[in-house]
């Protein structure tokens, strides 16, 4: 889990930061400016995507298990 939520961090991160990227290596991303918004979005999205990955892998796990209860139970 630690190492999945570190990979996540890791990929995230350089996309986040790369809206409102300045030449000198810095960030600007001002409350209510084009950057700021197109980040919420972004951010809204990969999340939502995030979450629905979460929901079919958990409802994958319990049709798995669902399966081997009924198999046991034959």
């Amino acid at each position: 889990m630690i190492k999945h939520f570190r990979h996540a961090i890791e990929e995230t991160l350089p996309w986040l930061s790369s809206i409102g990227a300045d030449p000198t290596g810095g960030m600007t991303r001002l409350l209510y400016s084009p950057e700021w918004l197109e980040t919420q979005q972004q951010f809204k999205k990969r999340m939502a995507e995030a979450v629905w990955k979460h929901a079919l892998m958990t409802s994958e796990i319990y049709m798995a298990a669902f399966a081997a209860h009924n198999f046991r139970s034959r």
